[in-house]
């Protein structure tokens, strides 16, 4: 990661979304997506101390008015899709454990037959994975 200091005009947030970008084009895509890893590296370079899981941090935050399904329809829509015998697969670029509690929250993981994740894959190609459910 490369040393920033934090200012008025860059904040914490910028610092996290600039390093993902960075670890993204340079094609290190589950890297990208480790936000444990990031945080505590952008902290480490600003001489500040990190000790809190971002894990921990998603299920305090997962609470009403903070996550929230984008339509009110989805769960019966998914119910429907799974009555009519639709294999239901979730695919995500996140890590199981920053999706699972927001999606557990929702009440629309246990919706889906299967739940694939990069930490799961283990490589970016989720697609190809779906395509073998």
């Amino acid at each position: 990661m490369r040393k920033k200091k934090l200012s008025d005009e860059i904040s914490m947030k910028n610092l996290l979304v600039e390093e993902h970008n960075a670890r993204m084009s340079k094609g290190q895509i589950v890297e990208a997506y480790d936000w444990d890893q990031i945080v505590s590296s952008l902290f480490s370079s600003q001489q500040l101390t990190w000790d809190q899981e971002i894990e921990e941090l998603v299920k305090k935050h997962s609470t009403k008015g903070k996550v929230y399904l984008l339509n009110d329809e989805i769960i019966a829509t998914l119910q429907q899709l799974r009555s009519k015998g639709y294999t239901l697969v979730a695919a995500t670029n996140g890590f199981a454990k920053y999706q699972l509690p927001v999606m557990e929250f929702l009440g629309i993981a246990s919706h889906f037959d299967v739940i694939l994740t990069l930490i799961k894959r283990g490589t970016p190609s989720l697609i190809q994975e779906c395509s073998r459910v």
